[in-house]
């Protein structure tokens, strides 16, 4: 055999292999993508907690900074029902310890005494809600008998207390950390979107970005970033805290366990400014740092 024709030989089969390793790492990298998915088990119930504490600092226009530190608590007993044709899953909510900041103060010890029902699709968004007008007027009649109560926007009355525990309002406390899972098998370095989530609170639309950052048999970590915006044309609640528009960002991290189908721990950091006008119709300017903390666990 020529000296050439080894060469040629040998560079054949060096090209060969480097495309059977080629084809064998796509064949992999395609056979990694595996399929995340919310898994409520019918019968069991589990923990939904979210807390969001926030250090905000309040402008008016005489030039005086006013700092603002507030929390809000949302904590769930969810208890999986039936499956529908859909694959949604029925679910019954009651609240547990519940803050809500700056509003009638009532609200959160006769909210958590009612339970109302709603449907979780496989990638955990909210389909429908079930029994949510029954418990609102429940809970309006409730707060008609105390009156109003005295907050950092003036004198809530029970109609805004109640605009908070809205359906939209409800969505905005449940579904971001719900609502994280792909529509399709993903593999590390994979994005997707979560879905737009309007706050009638702050009259804000959430777009959510999500980045699968590592996959192992024990946990899964998936990258975050949320952008906030003003709602614009959409319609207000006239019932509403009186605040105005609220952009921003933030940027986090969550902790999947990808055998349960729950996670672990939601963690994000956000940065908003704004403003709001009061019920003297004096506009303010905010600047807020919240931290949001979250998970939805097995009992």
């Amino acid at each position: 055999m020529s000296p050439l024709f080894r060469v040629s030989a040998i560079r054949t089969t060096g090209i060969v292999c480097a495309m059977l390793a080629c084809a064998l790492l796509a064949s992999c990298s395609k056979a990694a993508k595996q399929t995340l998915r919310l898994n409520l088990v019918p019968g069991n119930t589990y923990a939904l907690s979210v807390r969001t504490s926030s250090d905000a600092v309040i402008a008016g226009p005489d030039g005086n900074n006013i700092p603002i530190a507030a929390t809000s608590v949302n904590r769930f007993t969810l208890q999986a029902g039936e499956v529908d044709f859909r694959g949604d899953t029925f679910v019954s909510a009651q609240a547990g310890d519940t803050e809500f900041p700056f509003v009638f103060v009532p609200l959160a010890a006769i909210f958590k005494t009612y339970t109302f029902g709603i449907k979780l699709s496989p990638i955990g968004r909210i389909s429908e809600f079930v029994n949510t007008e029954t418990m609102r007027e429940g809970i309006r009649g409730s707060l008609a008998a105390l009156g109003s109560g005295t907050t950092i926007y003036g004198n809530t009355t029970p109609d805004a207390a109640i605009a908070l525990i809205s359906d939209d309002g409800l969505r905005s406390m449940i579904e971001p950390v719900t609502a994280i899972w792909p529509e399709a098998p993903v593999a590390p370095g994979d994005e997707w979107n979560g879905p737009d989530t309007y706050s009638p609170a702050f009259h804000t639309i959430a777009s959510s970005r999500y980045r699968l950052k590592s996959w192992d048999d024990s946990e899964v970590k998936i990258h975050v970033e949320i952008e906030i915006r003003p709602a614009g044309d959409r319609a207000r609640d006239p019932n509403r805290l009186h605040v105005g528009d609220t952009s921003g960002q933030g940027t986090g991290e969550i902790r999947v366990d990808p055998m349960l189908g729950t996670i672990r721990s939601y963690e994000v950091t956000q940065e908003t400014s704004g403003s709001f006008k009061g019920t003297d119709g004096v506009e303010y300017k905010t600047t807020a740092t919240s931290r949001i903390q979250a998970e939805l666990t097995a009992r």
